[in-house]
């Protein structure tokens, strides 16, 4: 099956400077008074659509076992990320590994085999590639409309005018949105990446740790104030402790675009694969002339689940 990195992978690199995050948060996470921490409103509840239904993953997982070809041409294109291949580059070499596979004299006799190899169908090319992930992936990307500089999401229909002077939901038509971004859900990448039992398993870590606050030793966030004052939320083994990040930055030394990522960190995993690319969630990259005026807009969808989530799941 293919996994969340992958497609994280595919869509943009994020960088892993997780870890000196958390540990700035965790030596001052004591510090911090509980009530600072509780009273901040980040998004005004009036925004939240009220809550009425349990989240239903409808996750297309039968058919998610790649076969030996498919498996193939990922393996390749992630190795060709990993490396920095780019996207000009990818298709390059794939259609000269094609020409190579197809040319006279390939399917020869190898005499220290004692078989002959067989041409397989060619490799596919990246954009191909890239819509296997998406077919295997079992969650589908949500669409949402942006102004044209992209510095205001319309997180729902009602929605048309925008918070930045002299910008629009859609073009002259007052159909067809002047632009779009796209986000992968968290409530349906955690249902993915929980799919099965050894995932599972992993998030016991947090419900089996002991504290010990001898010598005021911090060894993870669950020895933190924060979280001892409000573990009792967590009545089940399973009930997930998550960590939001957004980072800005510039893609290139000179231009005027910016980039800005939004991901999840899963605290019930161990410290040794909790900030493991692989293991962290990315729900969107917006990025434009402009930083977004009001990230909330943004992030209102992912807020509106996990209130959800936090009620009726």
């Amino acid at each position: 099956m293919v996994d969340a990195s992958q497609v994280v992978a595919i869509e943009q690199e994020v960088g892993e400077s997780m870890v000196q995050h958390q540990q700035v948060e965790d030596e001052e996470d004591d510090e911090m008074p509980l009530n600072e921490v509780q009273e901040v409103n980040v998004y005004p509840e009036k925004h939240l659509d009220t809550v009425n239904h349990p989240l239903v993953a409808d996750l297309d997982l039968n058919n998610a076992s790649l076969i030996h070809f498919e498996k193939i041409n990922i393996d390749l294109k992630m190795l060709m990320r990993e490396i920095k291949v780019s996207n000009s580059g990818q298709g390059r070499l794939i259609k000269k590994f094609n020409e190579i596979l197809k040319s006279p004299g390939y399917d020869m006799h190898l005499p220290f085999l004692s078989v002959h190899t067989i041409a397989g169908p060619p490799l596919l090319s990246p954009y191909k590639t890239n819509k296997l992930v998406q077919k295997h992936y079992g969650v589908q990307k949500d669409t949402y409309d942006v102004c044209e500089n992209r510095s205001h999401m319309f997180y729902d229909n009602k929605q048309t005018g925008c918070s930045c002077p002299n910008n629009s939901r859609y073009e002259e038509n007052g159909v067809t949105p002047v632009a779009t971004i796209t986000q992968l859900p968290l409530y349906k990448q955690l249902a993915t990446f929980f799919n099965t039992a050894d995932r599972r398993q992993q998030l016991l870590y947090c419900a089996n740790w002991k504290t010990s606050r001898s010598n005021r030793s911090y060894r993870d966030i669950f020895d933190g104030r924060n979280y001892q004052k409000n573990k009792h939320l967590f009545t089940s083994k399973f009930d997930l402790a998550l960590a939001l990040y957004i980072d800005g930055f510039f893609p290139q030394k000179r231009g005027s675009v910016t980039m800005v990522t939004f991901m999840a960190v899963i605290l019930n995993l161990s410290p040794d694969v909790r900030y493991k690319k692989e293991n962290m969630l990315q729900i969107f990259i917006a990025f434009g002339d402009k930083n977004p005026n009001n990230i909330f807009n943004y992030l209102a969808p992912t807020f509106r689940d996990l209130l959800t989530l936090q009620i009726k799941a």
